[in-house]
């Protein structure tokens, strides 16, 4: 089943079906002019990233998006000890489930929870930082920094 559903993720990705949170761009944009540099590490599929990348043109906000079928679907908090190797400090973790909670805690970087995302009730409840919106991570970055 697991199969299928990421198929029909791709496949509705690249016939331009998907689409982001209003407002993401714009705080992306926002961001990226603030000079902050960001990645993606997401439990996708390569495939999943792959046509993301391409679709919205990340490479305009992110330095990179890591995958965790790259990295044999280790967790999360195994995967950023690598990535963060290639990276500058300090790091905010940004995320919508309790593994992006886990990787912050296992790099000691503050979390910033998103609550409009496909988190469960209370999934998120000891983030530093909470948001209900994408509008709203500017501010709440700035105050994590």
């Amino acid at each position: 089943a697991g199969n299928r559903i990421g198929t029909a993720m791709v496949e509705q990705i690249r016939h331009h079906q998907a689409q982001w949170y209003p407002g993401a761009e714009k705080v992306l944009n926002q961001l990226k002019e603030e000079g902050y540099s960001m990645v993606i590490l997401s439990n996708c599929k390569i495939a999943y990233r792959q046509i993301n990348w391409q679709e919205f043109g990340m490479e305009r906000w992110f330095m990179d998006f890591f995958d965790c079928e790259s990295f044999d679907f280790r967790p999360k908090t195994e995967i950023i000890q690598e990535i963060k190797k290639a990276l500058s400090p300090p790091f905010i973790v940004i995320g919508d489930r309790y593994s992006d909670l886990a990787c912050a805690r296992a790099c000691q970087s503050p979390f910033i929870g998103c609550q409009y995302g496909f988190g469960e009730p209370g999934e998120l409840e000891e983030a530093d930082v909470l948001v209900d919106s994408v509008e709203k991570l500017p501010a709440a970055i700035a105050s994590c920094c």
